[in-house]
């Protein structure tokens, strides 16, 4: 599997703007109205920004990252293995290649246990990871090995799963945004 570039990363990061956050998820602006938001492995993005561009009236944008050299001025830096939130206090929260295929699978079931903690009811998370092209067949082939690790971490009395393919795939000179989503609701 070939590593990604430094180029290819901080296109990443500043890839992440408030279209495409609507685009992995299928959230229509409205849904962020009022609502405290995690954005787990944030970067250099800043929701916050974003929303305010479009005059959304959330309530709270939270950025969590474990790397300490980001531009972001409101980010904490933190573990998602051990998030600094209270229980049930997220509404809609985003992990965006951070919380992937390539990620360890304890800290896998470490970071969505931390994620169902501190979702609250009724609350739904994103999680999108990298599909590079060099990688699709493999990682379409992992799908029902995804559904499966989340269905067994995620219960039915837990929450609602779902993986989707977005409607939207691309943004210009940037082909890292294809993917798989998954959707979790908390009950």
């Amino acid at each position: 599997m070939t590593e990604i570039t430094d180029n290819e990363k901080n296109a990443l990061r500043e890839s992440r703007n408030l279209k495409f956050y609507l685009g992995i998820s299928e959230l229509q602006p409205d849904d962020f109205a009022n609502k405290i938001i995690l954005n787990l492995g944030s970067g250099k993005s800043d929701l916050a920004q974003e929303l305010e561009k479009m005059e959304i009236p959330f309530r709270d944008v939270i950025n969590i990252d474990l790397s300490e050299n980001q531009s972001n001025q409101s980010l904490i830096q933190a573990d998602m293995c051990n998030l600094p939130l209270a229980d049930s206090s997220i509404d809609i929260g985003f992990a965006t290649w951070s919380l992937s295929q390539y990620l360890p699978i304890e800290r896998q079931k470490k970071a969505l246990a931390e994620i169902l903690r501190v979702l609250k009811s009724k609350g739904k998370f994103f999680i999108h990871p990298i599909e590079r092209p060099e990688v699709s067949n493999f990682f379409d082939l992992r799908i029902p090995t995804a559904e499966n690790f989340f269905r067994k971490h995620i219960p039915s009395e837990t929450g609602q799963l779902r993986i989707f393919r977005p409607k939207f795939q691309e943004q210009p000179n940037i082909p890292f945004h294809k993917g798989w989503t998954v959707g979790i609701t908390k009950n």
